[in-house]
Order: C-alpha cells, then sequence, then structure tokens
C-alpha cells in the first residue's frame, strides 16, 4: 500500500482541450468523497462535478480504480481548471510530481516496457506528428531485422520530437533575425524595427516546424556597442547560442560582407541563411526572405533534415530511452513487439 499520496499533472503543462491530473495514494478514496460530486464506480468512468467548498472547479470524467488506490480526473485543459485541482490537492496534502517529463511510475498503467515507455512519453510529444510517430512504435517494431540495429541506434529523430531541439538564431544587427523568427514562431514575439539594437535580450519560445517542435532563440545582434544594456545581453546571448543544438547565423547580403565572413569563421558549424533575397541577391545557398515567406520552406525542410525529422519517423522503429538503447546495442530488442513481457526485462 503507498503512503505517499501523490497529484501528477498526465498532460503536457499548457492550455489544451482537456487534462488528466491523476490522485494516487491511501486518501483518494476520501478526497473524491468530499470533493466528487457524482457516483465514483470502480473501473468506470464517471462524470461529475469536482468541487472545492462552495465552489465548483470543473464538471470532469472520473475514472477511479479502488485496488490501485488512484483515480484519474479528466478535466477541461484551461489553466484556471488545472491549476485549481492541482492546488486543492496539495491543500489536501497530495504531494505535487512536478515536471517530470517522462512520467513517473506512479502515472502510468502499462501492460508491458513498450507501452510503459510510450505512456510516460506521451506528454513529452508537443505536435501531432509526434505523438502518431510514438504510437505507432509498437508496429514500427514487428518483423525489425537484426542488420537493421546499427542503423536504429544513429536515428535520434524520435528522441528530438519528444525533447524539442534549441536553435538559436545569430546574425550581425539589423539582419532581420528578429523578422525571421516572428516567421518561424508564426505570430509576433520579438520586436521588428529597422533600428541596430533593437532587441536587447534574447527571446526563447517554441515553434512548430512541421511537425518538429523546436526551442527557438532569438538573440541581439552581435556587435561591439557603447551601450552598457546592450553589450550585458549580447553578453548573456553568447552562452545561448553556445548551448544550442543548430545554430542559424542569418545574412544580410544589404550589409557590409567582412564583418559576416568574421561571424562565419566564428561559427563553422553553423546553417547558413542568406536573407531579405526580395530586395537582394544571395550571399549563401540557401536564401529566405522572411518577410515574404520566400524560401521559408526549404529552411524549414533543411532544420528538420538536421535533425533526422525530414521525412518524419512515421513508420521508423525508433528509441527513446537509455533502456532500450543499452539493450538494441547488446544485439537484443529493446522491447517486444507484440507485447510478450518476458523480452521486455533487462
Amino acid at each position: 500500500m503507498r503512503e505517499r499520496n501523490s497529484v501528477i499533472l498526465q498532460t503536457a503543462p499548457g492550455v489544451s482541450a482537456i487534462a488528466v491530473i491523476r490522485l494516487a495514494g491511501p486518501q483518494v478514496a476520501d478526497f473524491l468523497s468530499r470533493h466528487f460530486v457524482g457516483r465514483p464506480a470502480n473501473g468506470r468512468a464517471v462524470h461529475g462535478k469536482l468541487v472545492d467548498g462552495q465552489r465548483e472547479l470543473d464538471d470532469p470524467l472520473l475514472l477511479w480504480d479502488e485496488s490501485r488506490q488512484c483515480a484519474d480526473i479528466c478535466t477541461h485543459g484551461g489553466r484556471w481548471v488545472v491549476h485549481s485541482v492541482l492546488e486543492l490537492a496539495q491543500r489536501e496534502d497530495f504531494s505535487l510530481v512536478a515536471n517530470e517529463l517522462p512520467l513517473p511510475g506512479i502515472a502510468v498503467d502499462a501492460a508491458d516496457a513498450l507501452e510503459r515507455e510510450m505512456t510516460a512519453a506521451l506528454p513529452m510529444a508537443r505536435t501531432r506528428e509526434a505523438i502518431a510517430t510514438l504510437l505507432n512504435q509498437r508496429k514500427a517494431w514487428r518483423d525489425v531485422q537484426p542488420g537493421l540495429y546499427d542503423q536504429i541506434l544513429r536515428d535520434r529523430s524520435l528522441q528530438w520530437l519528444l525533447n524539442p531541439p534549441r536553435i538559436a538564431i545569430l546574425g550581425i544587427p539589423n539582419a532581420g533575425k528578429s523578422t525571421l523568427a516572428n516567421a518561424l514562431f508564426g505570430r509576433e514575439q520579438s520586436i521588428v524595427a529597422d533600428v541596430p539594437g533593437t532587441t536587447r535580450d534574447y527571446v526563447e519560445e517554441y515553434a512548430n516546424l512541421g511537425g518538429l517542435a523546436i526551442r527557438l532563440v532569438d538573440t541581439p545582434g552581435l556587435r561591439k556597442t557603447g551601450d552598457h544594456i546592450e553589450a550585458a545581453a549580447i553578453g548573456v546571448s553568447l552562452g545561448e547560442i553556445a548551448s544550442a543544438d543548430l545554430r542559424i547565423l542569418l545574412l544580410d547580403p544589404t550589409q557590409d560582407h567582412e564583418s559576416q565572413r568574421r561571424l562565419a569563421d566564428e561559427y563553422p558549424d553553423a546553417l547558413l541563411v542568406s536573407g531579405k533575397r526580395d530586395v537582394a541577391a544571395p550571399i549563401a545557398d540557401l536564401s529566405i526572405s522572411a518577410k515574404s515567406g520566400e524560401g521559408m520552406a526549404d529552411l524549414e525542410q533543411a532544420i528538420r533534415r538536421h535533425f533526422g525529422c525530414d521525412p518524419l519517423p512515421h513508420t521508423r522503429p525508433c528509441i527513446w530511452t537509455d533502456r532500450q538503447r543499452t539493450r538494441l546495442s547488446s544485439g537484443k530488442l529493446p522491447f517486444s513487439p507484440d507485447g510478450d513481457s518476458h523480452t521486455d526485462s533487462m
């Protein structure tokens, strides 16, 4: 019997249509008796109301497993609803298991290792394509031949789909970095102006590039400056650039080429992209206009290709955990495609 009472958000953080919150521990039944208006039925989904005193928090579906001392509450996915339910559970002495991805064992019900690892990783999938790839893994692993093991070990595509890579955009001031960032974000996130030094700090946000979620970092223009605030921001951004999984060096064909060549020499592994192709001849093989959208599809494809996600691995067998990698490295299947539990153990 569990001694600890826990509350776990099982779905990805952020606004969504629904959210699943799990309560686990010896006090689950008591919590439901005081806060769920309805008739909880062991092993069956029941619709009711979740209340905090006289205040109705939501009208969720409840799935209660009395023998395992756990209940899954399927609420609406708005931030206020999720926060209110988590806050209520914590006031009732349930410890919040927060920001643990993949999900901890207490949050997962599974018949075998493959199902357990798929379910635990599901909240990490931020795009429909990532979800589809993850859920297709049992089918993808059928009839896999040992000759493919080395290829699968080299393929990190599903790991990137579940762990969005950090991509930093860098360049000289006024090269159009913020315009490019906004085009990739799909909305205006960075301030844009024809004045060098407009971006005083780096901006980081998620973007969806055709199924690959990325953490995009828009950095200040790299230059020497007497502005102490801008200089400090540039100093901080250098660390963000250094730690990025991919650097995009945006070149401006309308500005001095020599300073940009020096920047390219400083970041030899950067993806070189020539911007403003609607007004000037490109100075790199990959050219775009973030304003008009010209070349943006090619840039997104180049980014996906860099992370092994072009094409996306919808039907490919993939690995995404250390356990899977250890087993496959030793010549063993990481799990049984048919759910045979004896091949799932270490």
